[in-house]
């Protein structure tokens, strides 16, 4: 009996470090989206201000079930991060420091106006990549959100096919050649020591 003792006491060890990894679903939020944890970066081209904000699918899985007022359980969960499937997904958050919408930003003419908003609705997936070490990923999807004048901040949502998920060692580089406004070269790099350590979420 005096010998199962040391092997009890590992066992309770073991399940209570097990027990004790991840966090709640509004500390993981929380720490998604702060800015000092390395997910979110920020370039400025003009009076426009380009936020990219790096989008794990834990996190928008949880934002899903909420978004459907369902109740937040493994079940749920799982559901929702399988519909998913394997993508990487980033908002770009859009705004100026001059107009309500950043479209209307030093226009010139009305045509204008539309040529841009059309650049952001359809085009402009054929300018966005995103480079994982030697690899670059075509956008798989984006989609643009307005604001319809109640706020100052649009957001594009963009999806790439996450072929190299397992891959644990090098950085994800966020590249738009970005033509509407003339803002050429936008590169976003989020450090893959940022990306590990993001926490587990316990749910």
């Amino acid at each position: 009996m005096k010998n199962l003792l040391p092997i009890f006491t590992i066992i309770v060890f073991i399940t209570t470090i097990s027990c004790s990894k991840g966090v709640d679903i509004n500390s993981y939020g929380s720490y998604v989206n702060n800015p000092e944890n390395g997910l979110i970066q920020t370039s400025n081209c003009g009076d426009i201000i380009y936020t990219s904000e790096y989008k794990p699918s834990e996190y928008l899985a949880i934002s899903e079930i909420k978004k459907h007022n369902l109740e937040v359980n493994d079940v749920n969960y799982n559901k929702a991060l399988e519909e998913k499937g394997d993508t990487k997904t980033f908002f770009l958050k859009i705004k100026s420091k001059l107009q309500s919408d950043f479209l209307k930003d030093g226009l010139k003419s009305k045509d204008d106006y539309y040529l841009r908003l059309n650049y952001y609705n359809s085009e402009i997936n054929a300018d966005i990549s995103l480079i994982q070490g030697t690899d670059t990923l075509n956008c798989l999807y984006s989609y643009f959100q307005r604001n319809y004048n109640l706020g100052n901040e649009c957001t594009l949502i963009i999806g790439f096919e996450d072929k190299y998920r397992y891959r644990s060692n090098e950085d994800l580089r966020l590249i738009i050649n970005e033509r509407a406004l003339g803002c050429g070269m936008l590169d976003f790099r989020i450090k893959n020591e940022d990306i590990l350590k993001i926490p587990q979420v316990k749910i």
